[in-house]
């Protein structure tokens, strides 16, 4: 749950913030400035960053203390491989932003790209028992490596050694959504 909590999180708050921002005239005010576009990105994702990690730890929090549920694994661990996953989240959520030109438009698009992850993730059906297609699917979701490296760290006490595969997936991902997104956003700044 928390990797979907964080999904949510990021890509909908990084998608409405920056579409409000132009909705208001404000963005357009950043892009006078003398900041390049992707220092101005890197700007706007790097407080949901914070708050993805904030998110993370409370949740972990009360998963210890609040309902007893033993943490197996390295805490440490588990927090360096989510980072991939949040730049992951974040270059999503500043796709969408390029894309909504509406409020409206952000939040449905954010949400489109919730439902498939809570699907076909391996939150709520495992991915063994989908169909070949959806199995396929399901590779391509970010939430699905994450659901793995949780499940992995906190019920089994997995380590690097068990969970770099998801890592590294995840870095990859990460790598090629924030460069889209940067991309994206370099055109619409210019």
């Amino acid at each position: 749950m928390i990797a979907v909590l964080m999904q949510m999180m990021t890509v909908l708050m990084t998608a409405i913030t920056i579409v409000r921002e132009r909705e208001r005239g404000t963005l357009d005010q950043l892009y006078m400035t003398p900041v390049k576009p992707l220092g101005l990105m890197i700007g706007k994702a790097v407080p949901y960053a914070v708050v993805a990690y904030a998110e993370i730890l409370i949740l972990l929090f009360f998963m210890r203390w609040a309902f007893g549920v033993p943490i197996n694994g390295s805490i440490a661990l588990l927090l360096s491989l989510c980072a991939p996953f949040i730049l992951t989240m974040l270059g999503i959520g500043l796709l969408v932003s390029t894309r909504a030109q509406t409020y409206q438009e952000a939040t449905q698009m954010a949400f489109g790209t919730m439902m498939p992850s809570i699907f076909l993730s391996g939150y709520i059906f495992p991915i063994e028992n989908m169909p070949t297609q959806f199995q396929f699917i399901s590779k391509i979701i970010p939430t699905t490596y994450l659901i793995q490296i949780f499940r992995g760290v906190i019920l089994r006490g997995a380590e690097l050694q068990d969970l770099w595969q998801q890592g590294l997936i995840l870095t990859v991902m990460s790598v090629v959504m924030v460069a889209i997104a940067s991309l994206r956003f370099r055109k619409k700044a210019g």
